[in-house]
């Protein structure tokens, strides 16, 4: 008994040591071989979650490149636009996807949440710096430690990938053609929510909103809070944040240009679901992008 417990601790030791070097190994490798530049004629930058993912043709817009992705806290935003602004200083617009809703509690799960862990942290190591890495630690140490295995094999996925196709980046995000067709589901399931309900914010979201604000002053771009269409009965939902929400940006991002396009009118088949656009409400909304710019107001509403 006493030598199995010695192997199987040599073991465990000479595991947790391979999987750690390999993490390191290809993080590194990563960091130093994948490319984050984009073409010249790309100086507007979009980031956010599935949204503007789904919503923003960069086809269409052709001076855009859409770096959005599913379920994505302001703290993977903020690593994705530090790597793509020290790479591609011809970068003079920076669009932020936002609703009203991403500073609510709920929304710590994007940041240290299980699954958000499992699912992102492996695939954005590459963009962590110390800092990074202990503020995620800190936060959920136990989901960190469990899932730090995995980056070896996106880092090693997209390596590969990179030296095959020369396009290693683009499992961080990018356009979504979304072909979904829930919008009646989504509207059988739809409830408004409680009124007087007790309203709680999200620390992560305003410290990480707050330092892409911050980034983006220190590098002279312009940043453009977006918030893409979505159905009338998702605007219902949100507008209880919507005080708080403005309220923060009044204060805390003075100089930030926020843009409210929720109320655009799309046509029913435009929508996916309440509060995503399928392909073809993406080209009629990346064609009204393309022709009018982003600061404008559609249907002349705030």
């Amino acid at each position: 008994m006493k030598y199995f417990l010695n192997d199987l601790l040599k073991f465990s030791a000479f595991f947790i040591i391979s999987t750690l070097v390999l993490s390191v190994g290809t993080t590194v490798l990563a960091k130093n071989i994948i490319s984050f530049e984009i073409p010249d004629d790309k100086t507007s930058l979009i980031v956010g979650d599935s949204r503007p993912e789904s919503a923003i043709n960069d086809d269409i817009l052709s001076n855009a490149f859409n770096f959005s992705q599913s379920g994505t806290a302001y703290f993977y935003s903020y690593l994705k636009i530090r790597a793509m602004l020290e790479n591609n200083p011809h970068i003079d617009t920076l669009v932020l996807g936002y609703a009203y809703d991403d500073i609510s509690k709920s929304r710590d799960e994007w940041f240290n949440g299980a699954e958000m862990i499992k699912f992102k942290m492996p695939k954005y190591l590459l963009l962590f710096n110390y800092r990074d890495f202990i503020s995620l630690f800190q936060s959920n140490p136990y989901e960190v430690s469990k899932n730090i295995h995995r980056t070896v094999i996106y880092n090693s996925s997209a390596l590969l990938k990179y030296i095959i196709t020369g396009q290693g980046i683009d499992h961080l995000g990018g356009f979504q053609y979304l072909e979904r067709d829930k919008l009646q589901e989504a509207k059988n399931r739809y409830s408004p929510g409680k009124d007087g309900e007790n309203l709680e914010y999200s620390k992560y979201q305003e410290e990480y909103l707050l330092k892409i604000y911050n980034l983006a002053r220190s590098k002279n771009i312009d940043l453009i809070l977006l918030n893409t269409p979505i159905h009338a009965l998702k605007q219902e939902t949100e507008e209880k944040y919507k005080d708080y929400y403005y309220s923060f940006a009044e204060h805390q991002l003075p100089e930030t240009v926020i843009v409210n396009h929720t109320n655009m009118d799309i046509p029913e088949y435009g929508f996916g679901d309440l509060e995503h656009l399928n392909y073809k409400g993406a080209q009629i909304y990346s064609e009204y992008l393309k022709e009018h710019g982003f600061l404008s107001s559609p249907n002349g509403k705030p």
